[in-house]
């Protein structure tokens, strides 16, 4: 099972500025996802000091370190090779512009490479055998190395299409959702509606679309921006709950209606921690 990544960021400097996904930085993003997916160590590679971001983050767990590159017409393969002494087994590589969730991750970090040097991830009803021109996960043999030396690509994906050719690269499914990496808000936009819209049921009536759409999504914002985790959203939705009954037990008419307020925002808890675990 693979327990490193490599995280390329020759795109984005970890400010406010940065594009955002859900209300997180696509950086942040992508280092919680890969966290999730169960990855323990983490090289950054390029772009700012992401200290200033990850360090006073709550939610940032894993190990992490940055490494600079030489200059800012640095390649992603060039990127890469500055990683190479701290890579002596398989290992994810990640870009700060990918989208994708930590199911996704946690399923190719699990592909077993079977002597292959290149394994991509990539989305549902994708054919096989299209080019990966801008995919966002890659598992990679420590292997990969011995035939980056003196190649001129540039980019991983340049590599793919010889690899696979001499039976070395593959694609798999994606398990999760993912997306091919981006900065534009616009589609940044459509992919957070994605997002927004994934935990709707056919079932759902006006009322739970309401519910989940308006209610839930400015707090599902809010609570991105705080520590709080999924599961400590999740006690406090069990904290409301006891709370709810506790008004109920009273028997009048203003403690039942703060018991029916409680169990309504208690509900929207429990919408509210699984999505904010999947943003």
């Amino acid at each position: 099972m693979v327990r490193k990544a490599v995280l390329i960021n020759l795109t984005l400097a970890p400010t406010r500025k940065t594009p955002r996904l859900a209300g997180l930085p696509l950086l942040l993003r992508s280092v919680l996802a890969a966290q999730r997916a169960g990855i323990e160590e983490l090289i950054i590679v390029g772009g700012d000091d992401p200290e200033p971001l990850l360090g006073r983050e709550p939610r940032v767990h894993l190990v992490w370190g940055w490494l600079p590159v030489r200059g800012t017409d640095d390649t992603e393969m060039e990127a890469l090779q500055t990683a190479r002494e701290r890579l002596d087994e398989s290992f994810l590589v990640l870009f700060a512009d990918s989208v994708f969730d930590a199911t996704t991750a946690a399923s190719l970090r699990a592909t077993a490479l079977n002597g292959r040097l290149l394994v991509v991830a990539r989305p549902a009803d994708t054919p096989e055998e299209l080019e990966p021109a801008g995919a966002s996960l890659y598992l990679c043999s420590k292997d990969l190395f011995s035939v980056v030396d003196g190649t001129p690509a540039e980019r991983i994906a340049s590599l793919y299409p010889r690899l696979r050719a001499e039976g070395r690269a593959a694609s798999v499914e994606a398990h999760g959702r993912l997306w091919p990496r981006t900065t534009e808000r616009p589609l940044l936009r459509r992919i957070h509606r994605e997002l927004t819209h994934f935990n709707l049921k056919p079932s759902d009536g006006v009322f739970a679309r309401f519910n989940k759409l308006v209610v839930a999504e400015p707090l599902i914002r809010l609570f991105l921006k705080t520590p709080f985790t999924p599961n400590a959203i999740s006690l406090l939705g069990l904290a409301l709950a006891v709370g709810a009954a506790v008004a109920f037990f009273q028997g009048t008419y203003w403690w039942s209606l703060l018991g029916a307020v409680l169990a309504f925002f208690s509900a929207i808890m429990d919408h509210i921690d699984g999505m904010a675990g999947l943003k």
